[in-house]
């Protein structure tokens, strides 16, 4: 067996990792890796090929998973701190970028606004705000460019998750990098299904048809999202009978058609 005090911190580090993500140690959830529904608090062997934690441990995970609950009970309360929801950018009359979120907690000291540049993996502070806000005005950001933006609520050392992240791209920049160029269609001639594939800067949503000779919507895939420099979207051609259609791709005001024949 472990010593008394290794089980002590063990208990400690579940009930502040439980309190965190908001879990009950004795409710269960899916395990993707085994397929199996586990208790939070589980042992390794639980979903793997092992005997880990040990035939001597093992069976006190129950104590732990009612230690951790009593913990939760007499301290969590205090420290959850729910994060703000609903994030979401606009341009102001100024021409600002403005943020915006709903405040779900009632116990924060402030808010913390973070910004990364033109990805999303170089987040730093931006602002910090006080309890009950619930917007933010980014005088320092320059329009033609591209930011990611989140939020998270703080209570002293501490912090709520993150908000959803939301990512500016500006107007001109869509309109100018999503061009016919970029939007190949293949194989052409197909047989039992085509691929789009799109190649540039343009992020946002697309929708994509394919129409017959007649003018005919055949087949319709609405509001797709391209977040990234690539996209393939494959669709489905088995029903359609041979013939020649066109694929369409657009974002207003954009729109590629290119044809197909289809055996």
């Amino acid at each position: 067996l472990p010593s008394a005090s290794a089980v002590a911190s063990l208990q400690n580090l579940l009930a502040w990792k439980a309190c965190d993500v908001n879990i009950e140690p004795n409710g269960d959830a899916f395990h993707a890796s085994s397929g199996l529904d586990l208790l939070h608090i589980s042992g390794h062997r639980d979903g793997c090929a092992t005997a880990c934690p040990g035939n001597s441990f093992y069976p006190t995970l129950s104590a732990v998973r009612t230690a951790v609950q009593q913990k939760l009970d007499l301290e969590c309360n205090d420290l959850i701190i729910l994060p703000p929801i609903n994030l979401a950018w606009s341009l102001n009359q100024d021409g600002n970028i403005r943020l915006t979120w709903e405040d779900q907690a009632d116990n924060e000291d402030g808010y913390r606004i973070e910004r990364s540049f033109n990805t999303n993996n170089n987040f730093s502070v931006l602002s910090d705000l006080p309890a009950n806000s619930t917007e933010f005005t980014d005088l320092s950001a320059s329009v033609n460019s591209r930011y990611y933006y989140r939020v998270k609520a703080v209570l002293g050392d501490n912090s709520s998750t993150y908000s959803n992240e939301v990512f500016y791209n500006p107007p001109s920049a869509n309109k100018q990098s999503l061009h016919a160029r970029s939007v190949v269609v293949f194989p052409n001639p197909a047989q039992e299904t085509v691929t789009v594939a799109i190649d540039n800067e343009y992020l946002g949503e697309l929708n994509i048809v394919v129409v017959d000779v007649l003018g005919k919507i055949v087949y319709q895939r609405s509001k797709v999202k391209k977040d990234g420099q690539q996209l393939h979207v494959k669709l489905p051609l088995t029903e359609l009978p041979g013939g020649i259609y066109w694929v369409q791709v657009s974002a207003p005001p954009f729109t590629s058609s290119t044809h197909i024949a289809k055996h």
